[in-house]
């Protein structure tokens, strides 16, 4: 699949649970964890919702609710269906719970769990906590980058590059998402760097220090993310993809 249109579904999939979760939030429905788990079974994203709503009222109520957040806005194209609520004494709340808190973060993290409880996941976009105050509403103009990590002769050293993909407006997500694993020498990041809503491409391209600035940006942003699974890594950046 194209990257950029790969990086079109992610922001689409990931802009639509940010606003429900906001609004869940906001409404008092207790979220403690959530994400979107690519089964592997059947290849579908769901939408994990752990809540003890699910366990103090029921699944019936607690989908009620989720319902009327659904209605409240408009959610890119997610409808119930697209939904999974569980309580939190189930065993794949707990594992969700658990892996959200092991790690620390301020953006969407992507990642291969491989088993959550009972259930093969081949991916997971895991929201950060606590919700909603770090899913902020605010849209803007976002440039976005792909990192890509590629290992040298099997050791911890990495080699980067970043490219520009795209320009977004009206785009609340920012940070950096991944990284996505290639193959077992090679990952890719996806980042977000919000901008001036002044700043376009041909200023970008021929302002060195502004295109500067942004880069550095945005590989600070996706070497922390991949800095989570690779911890003793040593990342080089060797300039910019073509």
């Amino acid at each position: 699949m194209d990257t950029t249109v790969l990086v079109d579904e992610q922001i689409d999939r990931i802009e639509a649970g940010r606003e429900l979760l906001r609004r869940l939030g906001a409404s008092g429905f207790d979220v403690a964890a959530a994400g979107w788990v690519k089964e592997s079974e059947s290849g579908r994203w769901y939408l994990y919702i752990v809540s003890p709503v699910v366990d103090e009222c029921g699944p019936l109520a607690a989908y009620r609710r989720v319902d009327e957040g659904l209605s409240a806005g408009r959610d890119g194209g997610i409808s119930l269906t697209d939904i999974k609520l569980v309580g939190n004494e189930e065993s794949i709340a707990k594992d969700l719970i658990k892996y959200r808190s092991s790690h620390s973060w301020a953006y969407p993290l992507q990642c291969w769990p491989g088993v959550l409880g009972p259930t093969a996941v081949e991916e997971l976009f895991l929201y950060p906590s606590p919700l909603p105050e770090s899913l902020p509403a605010s849209a803007g103009r976002r440039m976005v980058f792909e990192v890509d990590y590629r290992r040298r002769d099997g050791t911890n050293r990495w080699q980067s590059t970043a490219r520009l993909l795209f320009m977004h407006d009206n785009l609340a997500t920012r940070g950096a998402i991944g990284p996505r694993r290639e193959d077992d020498g090679h990952e890719t990041a996806v980042v977000f760097e919000e901008v001036d809503p002044d700043l376009d491409r041909s200023r970008y391209d021929q302002s060195p220090r502004v295109r500067e600035r942004i880069l550095n940006q945005a590989r600070a942003r996706a070497d922390r993310v991949f800095m989570v699974n690779h911890p003793d890594a040593v990342i080089e950046h060797v300039g910019d993809a073509a």
